[in-house]
């Protein structure tokens, strides 16, 4: 109950922040509230994060249970790097949210805790359980990939977005430097942005004309970040 009440606690003090990010420079028409995927899936960011910060397997495993149940698919874009210099100081890798890795880090942690490594394993093994019926190669939900971006670096992806249809675009880093977003339009004119303190970023914006946009990753810090881009 404890754990399932911080997660709640998590949920309502991370939604507002991700909408209220990113909406400097949008077109305000037809703009809603962040699709549920892409919600569901900025809750299970914010909760690894937190998670691997205070070596929680429950926040892990809960993070890995909305990804393995939220559909995804691959994004074919691919990123053009910008700018990027040395790291000035070293840094441990970190691993990418995905399902399988929570899931293992998540058991991980449990086993340094007696009182909650049952359940906690319990509870792991069935979400990989689900993660085998999940339907692969899914034609829906949003697309994603993973990428690195080095200390002062951009990262640009050309993608296209429908006519009169909400946009949207998630960053999610691995917590060490900060992070921007940008988007602009064929005739390279900003269309929106979040330019927050964090390398969480969202905007949302709703095309006029079916066209392909620049979707700019800036890295504001002196190490490279390993990031996650989303796109509805």
């Amino acid at each position: 109950m404890k754990n399932l009440l911080i997660i709640i606690l998590l949920r309502l003090l991370c939604t507002p922040l991700f909408a209220q990010a990113g909406l400097a420079g949008a077109k305000p028409e037809n703009v809603s509230i962040a699709s549920t995927a892409i919600e569901s899936l900025q809750t299970a960011y914010t909760l690894a994060k937190y998670g691997y910060n205070i070596k929680s397997s429950s926040a892990l495993i809960c993070a890995a249970e909305i990804i393995a149940r939220t559909q995804t698919q691959i994004l074919g874009s691919k990123g053009t790097a910008k700018d990027e210099v040395a790291d000035t100081v070293k840094k441990i890798d970190k691993p990418e949210y995905t399902a399988v890795n929570l899931l293992a880090d998540g058991k991980k942690f449990a086993s340094m805790n007696k009182k909650t490594k049952r359940n906690m394993l319990a509870w792991a093994r069935s979400i990989k359980k689900a993660m085998k019926n999940k339907t692969r190669d899914a034609v829906s939900g949003p697309k994603y990939l993973y990428d690195k971006i080095g200390a002062d670096g951009q990262m640009t992806y050309t993608i296209a977005f429908e006519a009169n249809k909400l946009a949207e675009v998630l960053v999610c880093g691995d917590g060490d430097t900060n992070l921007d977003l940008y988007v602009y339009d064929q005739n390279n004119e900003l269309i929106v942005s979040d330019e927050g303190y964090s390398d969480d970023c969202y905007v949302r914006f709703v095309p006029k004309h079916t066209v392909n946009f620049n979707v700019v990753v800036k890295n504001r810090g002196q190490v490279y970040n390993r990031f996650e881009l989303l796109v509805n």
